[in-house]
């Protein structure tokens, strides 16, 4: 029967996680321009109330009121990217629970039904997100006004503070809040994908009857130039299910969800997990990169 074909089993895998891949980069990129898209409005009202501000009158008036302006300004960014992460996020997290909906055949009896992430979980895998959103509009608020206040002391000009607070924003990929903004939005939805798989993937594994052959893991990366080295050096590392990955040094349960994982290990990684029972992972991987 195809059931017990490693063969069409492998195949199986490898599409659901192709779809899989795709709907999550899809997802994160949608995520990534429209929480950028938010900075750069801020950034624009900042330099267009600055541009009008005179240099021979600039006081602690001014400053007051463009402390207010940023303050508003902040709370928009703070509200609406929130709600950008909190949404995308909790794509991510359900497309985890989508894979093993579209496999449960495969790791489990005919009559098993993949488990459902619930209501609770699905809300402490999105609430992290949102609140780093927090802490970055916190750090963006908190230098933007440090740059002001050196410019009414008179240390700089209202233009070179307009140039400083451009720096504080960065540019998209290279420095700022742009990277910072860039690297928690990959990052987060990473961790609510991996995070929901892991849950319910634990569910699927404790219930897989006990004839059928163990569940095994392996791990993955994106099999590119901007693979850190310790994760290519894990690339196809195979353990059970219930065992734990060595990567650069430590022990990972799963990927950038792990706890465990320093920020080294976590931070900006693409890795994923392929889950096979044992008998057909070696073909599994034969269809990986």
């Amino acid at each position: 029967m195809a059931k017990f074909d490693p063969k069409a089993i492998a195949k199986q895998i490898r599409s659901a996680q192709n779809q899989i891949a795709k709907g999550l980069r899809s997802n994160e990129e949608q995520a990534v321009s429209d929480v950028l898209k938010l900075l750069q409005k801020f950034q624009r009202e900042i330099r267009s109330a600055m541009g009008r501000i005179d240099s021979e009158s600039f006081n602690a008036v001014q400053m007051k009121r463009m402390e207010s302006l940023i303050d508003a300004a902040i709370a928009d960014f703070r509200a609406r990217a929130g709600l950008v992460v909190q949404q995308r996020t909790t794509i991510a997290a359900k497309t985890g629970e989508d894979y093993w909906r579209k496999t449960a055949s495969i790791y489990g009896d005919q009559s098993l039904v993949a488990p459902v992430l619930s209501d609770q979980m699905l809300s402490v895998l999105t609430n992290i997100s949102t609140e780093l959103i927090k802490g970055l509009s916190d750090e963006i608020a908190s230098k933007t006004k440090a740059v002001l206040q050196r410019a009414v002391l008179g240390t700089q000009t209202p233009f070179q503070a307009m140039k400083q607070i451009s720096q504080v924003v960065g540019e998209r990929g290279q420095s700022g809040a742009f990277y910072s903004a860039e690297r928690i939005v990959r990052t987060e939805m990473a961790r609510a994908y991996n995070g929901a798989d892991k849950l319910i993937g634990n569910q699927i594994a404790d219930s897989r009857p006990e004839d059928l052959p163990k569940l095994q893991k392996a791990w993955m990366t994106a099999n590119d130039d901007r693979v850190r080295d310790t994760h290519a050096a894990a690339q196809k590392q195979v353990v059970d299910y219930d065992e734990k990955f060595v990567v650069g040094g430590e022990k990972l349960d799963w990927s950038v969800v792990d706890p465990n994982g320093s920020p080294g290990n976590n931070i900006n990684c693409r890795c994923f997990i392929v889950v096979s029972p044992s008998d057909t992972m070696e073909e599994t991987l034969s269809l990986f990169p």
